[in-house]
């Protein structure tokens, strides 16, 4: 499934990959020059050897793998141990009274944002997003334009900057394209890769009709994951302005380039734009065909619409028996514990505790099957079993 629902992470981390956050392991100094050089902030995780909540930090949310996709995406990240030596120097600069401390610091040095104590996924997440959007380092190509600079590099760079930051560049890269301005072929390419950022525009035309020189530049993957990206703009933009037309201006441009890409979008679309408006008919007029077409075998599709049932019709009990349902189908693919905790402490939550103590058993079997610990899952079992009785 290319495109992925508009959702909370309440369900989707459960199957994400346990790589985690990659920490870079240089200096201070280092990171500050890295952070400047690739235009990101740098995530510092000030922590003591002996700090409990520390030590769960780091056996679990740094470890999930959306935290890390993420952060290595975002962020240049360290751990420094304030009693150490590096510790010691940092904590001259930075005010750390209690463990763990969590910095957000920008390439100059300034902190974007901090905070105190354990974060699980969720609260980690929703932190780091704000500090994403403190994040702006198009200043300084901002005054390098209105002092009149249109050369390539610096409206290249602008545009870059504006996307990063989440500001408009569309009419900066408007401009700069109705300028004539002398760019080679792969100027243009790499200027239409990165100035693209809706399907509602001229410049996602130009990016399709420049497919073959894009792909070549860049591959078919990353062209594909980029129009993706667009067209989900393009659908949170026809959400805010309750304009369903843009989706289907966006589902037809897409079937110029793939017809299979395009069903996907607008099964996609129209199931997260029906779902914003708590349109209940809307949503299973599309439902049907996308978890038929789009979630066999990806536990992650299935956990996806568990969010999304969850998320917007959290009291309708046609929503909860789907929840239900796509949860059990997630954890076939991929049986785990954890999943299987999550989706017993849902059916409680929904009064249904004789198909939680089911659901937990077969998942005890199944685990015990793969040679997987089931001990928590025992706890729930007797729990719950004692309860009914």
């Amino acid at each position: 499934m290319k495109f992925k629902l508009i959702v909370l992470f309440v369900f989707s981390t459960l199957f994400a990959s346990a790589e985690g956050i990659t920490f870079f392991e240089g200096t201070w100094e280092e990171a500050l020059a890295k952070a400047n050089e690739e235009e990101k902030l740098i995530f510092v995780d000030a922590y003591a050897k002996w700090c409990g909540p520390c030590k769960k930090m780091a056996a679990t949310t740094f470890k999930d793998g959306a935290v890390g996709d993420y952060f290595d995406a975002h962020f240049i990240s360290m751990k420094i141990d304030m009693e150490e030596s590096m510790g010691r120097t940092f904590g001259q600069s930075y005010s750390v009274s209690a463990y763990p401390t969590l910095f957000f610091i920008k390439p100059d040095g300034e902190i974007a944002k901090k905070s105190v104590g354990f974060k699980d996924v969720t609260k980690l997440m929703d932190i780091a997003k704000v500090a994403s959007g403190n994040a702006d380092f198009s200043a300084k190509y901002k005054a390098q334009y209105d002092d009149g600079a249109r050369d390539f590099s610096t409206v290249l760079n602008y545009v870059k900057s504006l996307n990063k930051a989440n500001k408009p560049s569309l009419k900066i890269a408007n401009d700069f394209l109705n300028s004539n301005h002398a760019m080679s072929k792969d100027q243009m390419t790499e200027f239409l890769f990165e100035a693209v950022t809706e399907a509602d525009s001229r410049i996602f035309d130009l990016c399709l009709d420049a497919k073959s020189s894009i792909v070549g530049k860049y591959g078919e993957d990353a062209f594909n994951e980029k129009l993706i990206k667009v067209a989900r703009k393009t659908t949170e933009k026809a959400i805010e302005n309750e304009y369903p037309s843009l989706i289907e201006e966006a589902v037809a441009k897409l079937k110029t380039y793939d017809k299979s890409l395009s069903e996907e979008y607008r099964l996609w679309s129209f199931l997260h734009y029906n779902s914003s408006y708590k349109d209940w008919d809307g949503v299973m007029k599309h439902y049907k065909s996308f978890k038929k077409k789009y979630t066999k075998g990806d536990e992650e599709a299935n956990m996806n619409l568990v969010s999304l049932f969850a998320k917007h019709f959290p009291e309708k009990d046609e929503a909860k028996n789907l929840v239900v349902t796509n949860f059990k189908d997630a954890l076939d693919i991929n049986p785990t514990e954890k999943g299987y905790i999550s989706l017993v402490q849902l059916l409680v939550k929904y009064g249904k505790k004789e198909e939680a103590v089911e659901v937990a058993n077969a998942g005890k079997k199944k685990l015990e099957a793969k040679s997987i610990s089931t001990a928590q899952l025992e706890g729930y079992i007797n729990f719950l079993s004692n309860t009914i009785k």
